[in-house]
């Protein structure tokens, strides 16, 4: 891998990592209390760090191999928009259809805000590191 590809992959790993963590575990936590969906007492913080990291490597990977075009930013929010559909498909609609939960309204307006913001500065960063002429 080319050294933009690792960049891209560290810094998705520090931004999502630093978004999911508050975000699920401190900001709202009462609300996946609440929910019932995330029953672990003790969670697994080192799995969800080698997720985001594989996840980080296979996208640093992808997106140098997709032609989007426009502008960096808008390459990116592209790419982010399908990051979305790839996540909200398997990790909001799909958990939902799986797992009880006490409000799946709660779950999947509170998941789609998540990854909403998540793909998108995701996007953003690849398409930064990757712009031309960097």
């Amino acid at each position: 891998m080319t050294q933009p590809c690792w960049i891209a992959a560290v810094s998705y790993l520090v931004f999502t990592f630093g978004l999911a963590i508050p975000w699920h575990l401190r900001v709202f936590a009462g609300i996946y209390d609440e929910l019932g969906v995330f029953n672990r007492e003790k969670k697994i913080v080192p799995f969800g760090l080698l997720a985001i990291a594989v996840q980080g490597l296979a996208f640093a990977w992808m997106y140098p191999r997709l032609d989007l075009g426009g502008d960096w930013p808008v390459r990116g929010l592209k790419f982010g928009g399908l990051l979305f559909l790839f996540f909200w498909t398997t990790a909001v609609v799909a958990v939902a259809a799986k797992h009880a939960m006490t409000s799946i309204r709660k779950w999947l307006v509170l998941e789609t805000a998540f990854y909403l913001v998540m793909c998108a500065g995701a996007g953003l960063i690849f398409g930064f590191v990757f712009r031309k002429g960097a």
